[in-house]
């Protein structure tokens, strides 16, 4: 069987809950913060460079048996991506640092003891710490010159599509896949 390993970056839209939306709310909220100084690069892609990244890796002949990085190579900073958020959803930027280490430390201590013996989820995770609190670039080069991916588009312009979704009020709406659980299956109509 042949084989491509991707590795995307942290990919992000209209109707993710997961990244953009919470970070959205907690901006909007004023409850944000920066993980370190912020001037770290954050490996954030708009969705449709994924999708992108993935039929590629499909479908063409020198992809299999390799590994592809799959992001934006031109990433903003934390501090950025907060403020174009805030700018877009129309929030305070964010000011408020705390440094890396102890977060990344109580996130440790927060998986490892307090989530087992209080059968909670942390607040924080070493895998958030780490992604929020260090640098990280990744290059495409070999994406780009083997598959022939370019990321279409700009990161402040995704925000901006995202944004859109966020402000409509779809941190509210459910999900396609929690909507679709309840849509008639095709031909399934009552007789």
């Amino acid at each position: 069987m042949e084989t491509v390993i991707l590795r995307p970056g942290t990919f992000f839209g209209p109707g993710d809950k997961l990244h953009f939306g919470r970070m959205a709310q907690k901006t909007k909220n004023g409850s944000g913060l920066i993980v370190g100084r912020g001037n770290n690069h954050l490996p954030f892609c708009y969705v449709t460079d994924i999708v992108q990244g993935f039929l590629l890796a499909a479908y063409h002949e020198k992809a299999p048996g390799n590994v592809y990085n799959i992001t934006n190579d031109h990433p903003l900073t934390q501090q950025e991506i907060f403020d174009a958020i805030a700018d877009e959803i129309g929030a305070k930027h964010i000011t408020r640092h705390l440094p890396y280490m102890p977060i990344y430390y109580g996130a440790y201590v927060a998986e490892r003891i307090v989530a087992p013996l209080t059968h909670t989820k942390p607040i924080v995770t070493q895998l958030g710490a780490m992604m929020f609190g260090s640098d990280n670039m990744h290059s495409v080069e070999k994406a780009r010159r083997e598959l022939g991916f370019e990321p279409k588009i700009e990161l402040r312009e995704g925000i901006k599509l995202a944004a859109e979704w966020f402000n409509a009020g779809g941190m509210d709406k459910p999900l396609v896949t929690e909507a679709s659980q309840h849509a008639p299956l095709a031909g399934a109509g009552s007789r």
